[in-house]
């Protein structure tokens, strides 16, 4: 089965018509694009939040062992005398 369509008006009306329903296709091409892009730019724009959070840490871990160094400890010395 085949369909015609007629639309009926002046020259200048079609043409806008027209125009008007390209650049809507046009733009909603350009959304889907612009979705798979933006899909694409997110994925790498996580994966340098994680390798920086991941460096942070690292260096957060340094920073701890650093200082958990002990000082050293008081000893007093005691003699013992035997009488």
């Amino acid at each position: 089965m085949r369909w015609q369509y007629s639309i009926s008006g002046s020259e200048g009306a079609l043409e806008k018509y027209f125009e008007r329903w390209f650049q809507s296709t046009k733009m909603k091409d350009n959304q889907r694009k612009n979705k798979q892009t933006n899909k694409q730019t997110n994925k790498k724009k996580k994966k340098k939040k994680k390798k920086k959070k991941k460096k942070k840490k690292k260096k957060k871990k340094k920073k701890k062992k650093k200082k958990k160094k002990k000082q050293p400890e008081l000893k007093l010395k005691t003699s013992c005398l035997h009488y």
